[in-house]
């Protein structure tokens, strides 16, 4: 049977009250003041109950003879076991947990002391110093670690653990040091499997930063190691870091190296002087709901990430950091960057950064990815970067189509307010297989849209609205192969008063279509301008495009491949471009308006039919003269400027109704 006990202090207050099977009428029931008070008792006998009042360290413990040489401080005292349920205070272990005392010790034997499916329990403020040196960790390729050239030595290592937890709601915090030493981080996982930290605050410092200010007093929050031999297979997995607080220290939770299936959640993060997650050889990663309050970079995934969603998280840009990206791969694959909102300061800082092969230094990496890709961006708001969304140089590197480090990737329906200066675009595009639709973007004082070296491949740029753009709406300034330019609306461009600024400015399309894009009310001459460099615009149709109080312009090396059809205000053709309509008939057209140059091609013609019909005349229908017949004495005929061009025409009448022939350079019309 079991029997009611009372637990109380010296003075006689009641602790706790319940039931415990353990204590029954045929145990030796002692009662002590206080753990330390456990060796001094008799030799006892298994079984035997002991009954600690302390209310910090207080419990029931139980006499175990085979344990009589242990003692863990918190668990085990020479025999005597504590009876508990699953959860572990540090309390048991000597931590006070004023602010004051250093419990660095007594924290990290409550760790030591977890088993399976165990949680430890921070309830109050907990000051925590630097690690004793068993907990260094060294760096077995220090090119990979920017923060210190040997190692980590965190206050607080969870190492070889499995199904753990850490939380309760309670605080470590590491005051300023007067000796000018500095805290690596907070806490280490190292080579762990389902570990959870939840609830918990670290707090690297009692005030805010200081412009100008370098000591970083805490360096990192939380690291999440496995085996630091990259070509190891001891890893991480299954780690979660949520809910819980950073403030003030150098870098947040950072630095996952060699791990999979990582959860980092619901975190709040305030005056962050680094890089809140510094992801390295990881594959399934989620960065999701975290609030950023200033920081110098959200996350950067580099080096071998293979699956990671990056989404619905609120970052502000801390106007003490120096410039970089806040959300940035290097290496990556199958990452969605979704729904997040960041608000960034223009002088310094990219919005997000995609690029492709990383920095290995002169190592050569097993399998380590040499491009990004698989990537959807989409759906995040952006303001007040220096850059937008941003894809850099290729390196230069690679061959064939690998020079482009970013391959399939969507940018789509994102909002970019106030980003760019005169150099920088609120997106900039370079690789094959890009998708950028939808998005909108205003009130940026570069380009709207821009492209990088090498240019672009198989990309589609695509119903996006461009409102107030300082220089370009859209700048394709490198080549852009098999690309589809359509449907984007392009709106007070130019507020810049730039020369040279153009609503839609492409260089070097080949095989492109660039259509029904409207733009109107922009402050420049040439409303859209292709233009080619050393090879032309090859292939292209420019289709169906709208300006308003400028014009369509194509300069220089227009090739005859060019194809510009249904567009206003046209200006600057050359070569043997078509200025025209297209139809199909069984006949000339003899009701409708038509333009001179618009041509109707016979939509089933016989052998000696004629191939189609060419308006010389506008009017309703204007006047149509015979295009060519379809036999073996002539290919065709071409029209530029009204004029009949000869090509292979019979030299003598072909004695053909209708059909045209050469007569010593004039172009005559057989009679029959």
């Amino acid at each position: 049977m079991s029997s009611q006990i009372k637990l109380t202090n010296a003075n006689g207050k009641i602790l706790s009250i319940g039931h415990h099977d353990l204590l029954t009428e045929d145990k030796n029931v002692m009662y002590v003041d206080n753990v330390d008070d456990l060796a001094n008792l008799p030799v006892s006998n298994d079984n035997d109950v002991v009954v600690v009042t302390d209310k910090d360290r207080g419990g029931i413990f139980i006499y175990d003879s085979d344990k009589a040489t242990e003692n863990d401080g918190g668990i085990v005292f020479n025999g005597w076991v504590r009876q508990y349920d699953k959860i572990i205070k540090v309390e048991w272990f000597g931590a006070v947990g004023d602010g004051i005392t250093d419990d660095t010790n007594d924290i990290q034997k409550a760790i030591d002391s977890l088993k399976d499916y165990q949680t430890l329990a921070l309830n109050s403020t907990y000051k925590v110093y630097n690690g004793d040196m068993d907990k260094y960790i060294m760096y077995s390729n220090e090119t990979f670690f920017p923060w210190n050239s040997n190692g980590i030595l965190p206050a607080l290592l969870i190492k070889n653990k499995s199904n753990i937890t850490i939380s309760g709601g309670g605080k470590l915090v590491f005051d300023d040091q007067t000796d000018g030493t500095y805290l690596n981080a907070f806490i280490a996982i190292q080579e762990c499997n389902n570990v959870t930290i939840e609830n918990i605050s670290l707090n690297g410092r009692d005030n805010e930063w200081v412009s100008g200010e370098s000591s970083q007093i805490v360096d990192m929050g939380i690291c999440i190691l496995g085996d630091l031999d990259y070509t190891s297979s001891n890893r991480c997995n299954s780690i979660s870091i949520n809910s819980c607080k950073f403030e003030y220290i150098h870098s947040g939770y950072t630095f996952t190296y060699m791990a999979d299936n990582v959860s980092i959640t619901n975190n709040k993060v305030k005056g962050l002087r680094g890089i809140f997650a510094d992801v390295m050889f990881v594959n399934n990663l989620m960065l999701t709901n975290n609030i950023i309050d200033g920081i110098y970079e959200f996350c950067d995934l580099d080096k071998y990430v293979h699956r990671a969603i990056v989404s619905d998280n609120t970052i502000t840009h801390s106007e003490l950091s120096g410039g970089d990206a806040i959300i940035e791969l290097n290496g990556t694959r199958d990452i969605s960057i979704t729904n997040n909102v960041i608000y960034g300061i223009d002088v310094s800082s990219t919005g997000i950064l995609l690029a492709g092969k990383p920095e290995f230094g002169d190592q050569t990496v097993p399998n380590a990815y040499t491009q990004s890709k698989d990537i959807v961006v989409e759906g995040n708001i952006i303001h007040n970067c220096m850059r937008g969304i941003y894809i850099p140089n290729y390196n230069g590197e690679l061959e064939d189509d690998y020079k482009y480090d970013i391959e399939n990737c969507i940018i789509n329906n994102n909002i970019i307010e106030g980003c760019g200066d005169l150099e920088y675009s609120a997106i900039r595009l370079a690789g094959i297989d890009i998708r950028c639709s939808n998005n909108i973007i205003r009130m940026n004082k570069g380009n709207g849209i821009d492209s990088n070296s090498p240019g672009l491949k198989n990309c589609s740029i695509v119903d996006n609205l461009i409102v107030s753009s300082g220089n370009n709406g859209i700048y394709l300034s490198h080549s852009s192969i098999y690309s589809k330019i359509s449907g984007n609306t392009i709106k007070y461009s130019n507020k810049n008063d730039n020369d040279t600024a153009y609503g839609l400015f492409i260089h070097d399309p080949k095989n492109a279509l660039i259509l029904n894009n409207s733009v109107y009310e922009s402050n420049v001459t040439n409303s859209i301008r292709v233009q080619g460099y050393t090879d032309g615009v090859d292939y292209g149709i420019i289709k169906n495009n709208y300006c308003v109080g400028s014009t369509v312009k194509l300069t220089d090396k227009i090739v005859q491949q060019a194809i510009c059809l249904n567009n206003s205000q046209l200006d600057g053709f050359s070569g043997s471009q078509l200025s025209a309509n297209i139809y199909w008939g069984d006949s000339e057209p003899t009701a409708g308006t038509y333009n001179k140059g618009d041509i109707c091609f016979n939509s089933s013609p016989d052998s000696n039919d004629v191939l189609g019909w060419v308006c010389v005349s506008e009017g309703t229908p204007g006047t149509w003269e015979n295009l060519a017949y379809n036999n073996e004495h002539f290919s065709r005929l071409i029209t530029t400027g009204g004029e009949v061009v000869l090509q292979s025409l019979p030299t003598s009448d072909p004695g053909v109704d209708g059909q045209l022939w050469n007569d010593n350079g004039t172009v005559k019309v057989s009679n029959g």
